[in-house]
């Protein structure tokens, strides 16, 4: 069993603990132990240390001074040199110095001079190069002119070949669409005609739409649309010209510039008022193309010839007033701005 008694060095009374303040008072005392060993070693050490240090440096002086010494003597030695011994070096130094230099300013001058060979023969290379080269250059631009000008003639004759081809292309597209013009135009009659009797036994009965060929009144169009009450008096006489071409011949320009018919099926004119205007007459009202409508007047005569009445009348309208050709013929110099309308209506009695 293991004793746990302790006892007092002052008053040697012996006391009894437990396991583990037995435990903790023997560690303090071993490290109290240890502590004492370290700082002797320690302390030891530090001694030995000082000791090696002061006996290094008790050498070195030692060593410092025999070489200092030493110095001092060859230092006597040197100065114990007579002064003609020491002119004489000099005298041999300097000789020595000038045969050199000698040398130096010689292989100067041979390197001036091999330099300068070699300058002029690389001067003499590059001009004969140079030469060559200005000798190749005008070779290859009278070459090159030469091959321009065969190509350019080469070209020429291409373009004019080319161009009269399209000429004569263009010649023969145009003669053929003149020649096919009025078959065009036969074939518009006709379908006209045609939609017309469709519709004639429901909606106009007393109406007519056939050639115009009385030419005795002075005016005459190719079709005319003749409409007639029950007791057989014509009420309605429209006079028509059928135009149709295509939109490629030469002096045709595309409908949607001017009238768009497709969109813009009629020109309306709207009278608000007929007044006298001396001899003749004048018609107020709105006149609509494309969709505008503007205020105009349009100043007429009246006259009579067998049972017909007839209204002859001139119209003066600028086309950017209703957007006629405005983006595609923008200046006058192709299409005139201003147009004069002649209007021509029969009244028969």
């Amino acid at each position: 069993m293991k004793d746990n008694t302790v006892k007092c060095p002052s008053c040697k009374e012996v006391f009894k603990v437990d396991d583990a303040v037995y435990n903790n008072i023997v560690n303090q005392v071993r490290d109290q132990q240890f502590k004492d060993e370290l700082n002797t070693r320690i302390a030891a050490e530090k001694r030995d240390k000082e000791a090696a240090l002061k006996t290094t440096e008790l050498e070195l002086n030692n060593k410092f001074q025999r070489e200092l010494g030493n110095k001092q003597r060859e230092l006597d030695v040197l100065r114990a040199k007579s002064k003609s011994d020491l002119i004489e070096e000099v005298s041999k130094k300097d000789a020595r110095i000038l045969t050199l230099e000698s040398k130096i300013n010689q292989g100067e001058t041979d390197k001036k001079l091999a330099l300068s060979d070699a300058i002029k023969t690389i001067e003499k290379e590059r001009d004969q190069l140079l030469n060559n080269l200005r000798a190749k250059d005008t070779e290859m631009e009278l070459k090159e002119k030469s091959l321009k000008e065969e190509f350019r003639r080469e070209i020429d004759h291409v373009a004019k070949d080319i161009k009269l081809k399209e000429d004569e292309i263009e010649r023969l597209k145009d003669f053929k669409q003149k020649l096919s013009t009025k078959m065009v135009g036969e074939t518009l009659e006709l379908h006209c005609e045609t939609e017309f009797n469709k519709i004639r036994a429901t909606g106009f009965q007393n109406a007519e739409f056939e050639k115009d060929n009385d030419a005795s009144g002075g005016t005459k169009g190719d079709y005319v649309f003749r409409e007639k009450d029950e007791n057989d008096h014509e009420i309605i006489s429209i006079m028509f010209e059928m135009k149709n071409e295509s939109d490629t011949t030469a002096t045709k320009s595309k409908n949607e510039d001017f009238f768009n018919v497709s969109k813009y099926a009629e020109i309306c004119f709207v009278s608000r008022s007929i007044v006298k205007d001396g001899a003749n007459y004048k018609a107020i009202g709105s006149l609509t193309i494309l969709g505008v409508s503007k205020e105009v007047s349009i100043p007429f005569s009246l006259s009579q010839k067998e049972n017909k009445t007839i209204l002859t009348g001139t119209l003066e309208i600028n086309r950017f007033d209703f957007g006629l050709a405005a983006e595609s013929y923008t200046t006058s110099i192709m299409v005139d701005d201003k147009a004069e309308v002649e209007i021509i209506c029969v009244l028969k009695n």
